[in-house]
C-alpha cells in the first residue's frame, strides 16, 4: 500500500488518510488514484459501517498539487479534473456513512471534497477557502450544488467568487462544518461519531442518507459536467504567471 494515502480498519470503522504532509496533503494525479482506490477498497469492506476522511500532520488537503498542474497542457488538465470528480462520486455512491475530520486547512479540491462526504467535523486549526478564481480557474467536484446546499447561496458565493480565508469557528456559524472541537479532541471525537453511527442498523443509515440526497441528485449530476467544462475553459485562457507554483499552495 502506498504511503501516500494510508487506510486502517478499526473495528467497524475504516480510516481513510490523506499522507503527504510534505505539501499539506495536496493531491497529485498519482494520490488521487489512490484515494480512490482505498476509498473504494473502504467502501467495499464487509464490516465496514463508517468512514473517517482525514489528514497526516498539520493540514486536512491543501488541494491540486500545483507543482504537478504547472507542467499539465489542456487535455491532462481535463483529466486531473475527471480525478477529483471521480473522488466526489464515489463518496456520493458510497453505502456508507463518511465523516471528514478536518483536521487544518481544507483548499480548493481539499474542501469540496469534504462536501461530498455525510458529516464535517473540525479542528479549532482547520480553515477553509475556495481560492480557485484567484488562479484563474473555477471551483469543482460538485461545490455548485452541495456547497449552496450546505451554507445558503450568499454564503457560497462569497466563498466561491470572493476566495476569501475563514476560520472553523465562522465554519461552524455558516454550518459548513457540524462541530469545531480542539486539535487534539478530533480523531477521537471524529471515532466515537462513526462508531455511533455505525452501532445504527444498516438499512436505516443507507435509507435516510438517501433521504436526505435525492433531491439534489438530478442537479448535481449536470454541475458535475458543467463545472468540468467551465474549469477547463478557464484554465486555457488563465495566465499561468498567477499560479503561485513554488508555495505548494492550490487551486
Amino acid at each position: 500500500m502506498s504511503a501516500e494515502v494510508l487506510l486502517s480498519v478499526r473495528g467497524r470503522v475504516a480510516v481513510v488518510t490523506l499522507n503527504r504532509p510534505q505539501v499539506r496533503n495536496a493531491l497529485s494525479g498519482e494520490a488521487l488514484k489512490l484515494l480512490y482506490e482505498r476509498l473504494d477498497e473502504a467502501f467495499g469492506a464487509p464490516d465496514v459501517r463508517a468512514v473517517v476522511l482525514t489528514g497526516a500532520g498539520p493540514a486536512f488537503c491543501a488541494g491540486d498539487d500545483l507543482r504537478e498542474a504547472a507542467g499539465l497542457d489542456e487535455n491532462a488538465f481535463a483529466g486531473t479534473v475527471e480525478s477529483w470528480q471521480r473522488i466526489t462520486e464515489v463518496m456520493l455512491r458510497s453505502p456508507v456513512p463518511v465523516i471528514a475530520a478536518i483536521n487544518g486547512p481544507a483548499i480548493g479540491g481539499g474542501l469540496e471534497i469534504t462536501l461530498a462526504c455525510d458529516v464535517r467535523v473540525a479542528s479549532s486549526a482547520a480553515f477553509f477557502a475556495c481560492p480557485e478564481v484567484s488562479l484563474g480557474l473555477t471551483a469543482t467536484n460538485g461545490a455548485s450544488v452541495l456547497l449552496p446546499a450546505l451554507i445558503g447561496m450568499g454564503r457560497a458565493s462569497e466563498m466561491l467568487i470572493g476566495g476569501r480565508r475563514h476560520d472553523a469557528d465562522w465554519a461552524l456559524s455558516a454550518g459548513l462544518v457540524s462541530a469545531v472541537v480542539a486539535p487534539n479532541a478530533l480523531e477521537p471525537h471524529a471515532m466515537e461519531l462513526a462508531e455511533l453511527i455505525a452501532s445504527h442498523s444498516p438499512a436505516a443509515v443507507r435509507l435516510t442518507r438517501d433521504l436526505l440526497r435525492s433531491p439534489s441528485a438530478p442537479a448535481l449530476r449536470e454541475a458535475l459536467e458543467q463545472e468540468a467544462n467551465a474549469c477547463v475553459t478557464a484554465f486555457r485562457s488563465s495566465d499561468s504567471e498567477r499560479w503561485p507554483i513554488t508555495s505548494n499552495r492550490t487551486r
